[in-house]
């Protein structure tokens, strides 16, 4: 009698991106910003996605964490495997989003308002203001949100008083909190925000 060949188990593709020591490697490449071994992960299908039960968490998530741009960058971008940017942990139920603005790392900050989907609910806001950011009180107020992660838009009526604001007071708050999302604009230049079918809208 002849003995048949052992039989190869392949793993499903469910399998292959769960496999705990492959992802385990993932996770632990994110935290070290080591874009070579994810690299490798990724492209053999290992799924960033996952959330393994001894971590709850993502190597997105860890990678903002620990404020690794590149590897932030790579989860996000990569052609194979993306990372989702709106999945929270399954431990604390924070997001990328949220995590990011905790670590105060405003580059990353923009790189998911780049990838995030129209439609979800950012923690990042816009903040309008229509005064000017002359006193003191008002510029911490900015200086605040600013440092928090999100948007701040200041309009002024004068175009000479815009671009006084842009050279005295915007480029050293963002200098000082290392967020660029601050815009000073004349009215004039935002026609269109004030217009509604055509008809000029009224504000209270």
């Amino acid at each position: 009698l002849t003995s048949s060949p052992p039989i190869r188990m392949v793993p499903s593709e469910n399998t292959m991106t769960t496999i705990g020591g492959d992802w385990k490697d993932l996770l632990s490449a994110a935290t070290r910003g080591d874009l070579v071994t994810m690299n490798y992960h990724l492209n053999r299908g290992i799924d960033p996605n996952f959330q393994h039960p001894e971590f709850f968490t993502t190597p997105l998530l860890e990678a903002i964490k620990v404020r690794q741009r590149e590897a932030v960058k790579l989860l996000l971008e990569h052609p194979v495997k993306k990372a989702d940017p709106t999945l929270a942990g399954d431990l604390e139920g924070i997001t990328p989003m949220e995590e990011a603005m905790n670590a105060k790392d405003h580059d990353i900050v923009d790189m998911l308002l780049n990838v995030l989907p129209e439609d979800y609910e950012k923690e990042c806001l816009t903040v309008w203001m229509t005064t000017c950011i002359l006193t003191h009180r008002q510029r911490d107020l900015v200086s605040n949100f600013l440092g928090e992660g999100h948007c701040v838009l200041v309009t002024t009526r004068d175009v000479d008083e815009c671009k006084e604001l842009e050279e005295s007071v915007a480029t050293r708050l963002r200098a000082e909190t290392g967020n660029q999302k601050l815009c000073i604009r004349a009215e004039s230049a935002l026609k269109g925000l004030f217009e509604n079918n055509g008809e000029s809208a009224t504000t209270a």
